[in-house]
């Protein structure tokens, strides 16, 4: 990938796949609800809720970067 821009047309790429094959982005999703409910277990549901909005702020910095 020669630039990391996120252009119109691989936005538009992204969401049909997304709209296609909905399984495949929920098996995608488990990993993080798992880890969600183990931080939850183990450390309290603020720390559980404080990692999960540093991963969608750390996966937007990298998306947007």
């Amino acid at each position: 990938m020669a630039g990391k821009k996120l252009d119109k047309q691989t936005a538009g790429a992204a969401l049909e796949t997304v709209k296609e094959s909905p399984v495949m982005v929920g098996v995608l999703g488990v990993p993080a609800l798992v880890g969600f409910a183990l931080i939850w277990f183990l450390a309290g549901f603020g720390w559980a809720l404080l990692a999960a909005v540093l991963l969608v702020a750390f996966v937007g910095y990298k998306i947007t970067r």
